[in-house]
This record gives structure tokens, C-alpha cells and sequence, in this order.
């Protein structure tokens, strides 16, 4: 398992607009064997409806798993994860000392219901887009919103990750019908000291 690095293609950096915020996208910084290996890993989990979006929504539980950060380094699968989100979150918002809290997968079927939410007040999440392969026609973008309007949605392309201010307003897409497996993502929670910009 090679991830992207010095010597080999670099990840693809980009940004999208949401409002006078932005989100950033990092593709290319895991390789293909390692996004089928995590996607593989991520299959064989049982989950549970366990959290929900937001407060006035508590009655409709989503499928997730919380993953302790005492375990992350015992695992060869989440411990390259974490050290690739670490690296690339300490690059975009290593000023404002982000310091990891929570690590959890979220599995999404076609038919779910998601909520627009935000996940902290103050801080950084970082998504990891986890299915091997994703087609345009299984739609399950993130929405992205600014003054109550989505403004950029974002694919879940294998391997993406999405980084963003944890107080932006952001709401999972299900997939399409024409998917029969469900939308994973491994979802990274930063405290920061000040607010992300």
C-alpha cells in the first residue's frame, strides 16, 4: 500500500466557494489499493442507527460507528488514515492548532433522510470518501450552504478527502436507486483555538 508522496504524482489541492467561506478537496493522497482495502474493512462492520443530524431531527437515527482514537493506531487501515487526514488538516489550519476529538464511519443506503447541520461551533472536520467506486448516475453529493441556500455540492469520489469549517452548514446526499450498497464516509472532528475561516 503506497500513498502519494515525495518522489510519486502529489494529491490534486482545490477549493470550492460556499459563501465568503471555503471547503477544501484533496484527491490523489491515498492509492487505489488502499481505498479498496479501507472500503473492504468498512464492509464488514455492523452497524447500528446510532446518532442523529441535528436536535430537532433526534428521532431519526443514521447508521454509524464511533472508532476510539485509542484504537486507531491498532488498525494498519485507520492508522494510515489518520495520518494522512492529520498531515493534510495541519497543512490548511495547522495555525489554529487543531486537535483531534471524535472519529466515526457513516453509512448511508439509499432512502435515508439527512439533515443540514453543522457539527461544531467551532472547529475543523475532515471527510474521507470510502467506497472504491463511485458513478455520477449514484448521485450522494454533500451540499454545502450559505444564508440558508446550498451553494456547492461535492461527489464522493473514492479516496476524496473534504475539509471545512465544522460550524458550515452541510447536508449528506443518500444515494440514487441505482446504487445497491450504501455511501460510506470516515468522518474526522478537530477542535481548533479560534474559528476556521
Amino acid at each position: 500500500m503506497e500513498v502519494c508522496n515525495a518522489g510519486k504524482m502529489q494529491p490534486a489541492h482545490t477549493t470550492r466557494p460556499v459563501g465568503n467561506r471555503q471547503i477544501h478537496l484533496i484527491d490523489g493522497a491515498f492509492d487505489e489499493g488502499f481505498v479498496a482495502m479501507c472500503n473492504t474493512w468498512l464492509d464488514r462492520i455492523p452497524y447500528h442507527r446510532a446518532d442523529y443530524d441535528a436536535e430537532g431531527v433526534r428521532d431519526y437515527l443514521h447508521f454509524k460507528i464511533e472508532i476510539p482514537q485509542t484504537e486507531l493506531a491498532a488498525n494498519p487501515v485507520t492508522r494510515m488514515l489518520e495520518t494522512i487526514v492529520r498531515r493534510e488538516v495541519a497543512d490548511i489550519y495547522g495555525h489554529l492548532f487543531p486537535e483531534l476529538q471524535r472519529v466515526h464511519v457513516n453509512l448511508a443506503p439509499y432512502g435515508d433522510h439527512f439533515t443540514a447541520h453543522i457539527d461544531s461551533a467551532q472547529g475543523v472536520t475532515a471527510i474521507y470518501f470510502a467506497n472504491r467506486e463511485w458513478r455520477d448516475e449514484w448521485q450522494g453529493e454533500t451540499l454545502f450552504y450559505a444564508e440558508g441556500e446550498p451553494v456547492a455540492a461535492v461527489a464522493p469520489r473514492p479516496g476524496r478527502l473534504a475539509l471545512l469549517p465544522a460550524d458550515m452548514v452541510h447536508r449528506v446526499g443518500a444515494p440514487s436507486r441505482l446504487f445497491a450498497g450504501a455511501r460510506l464516509t470516515v468522518a474526522f472532528k478537530f477542535t481548533t483555538r479560534e474559528k476556521p475561516e
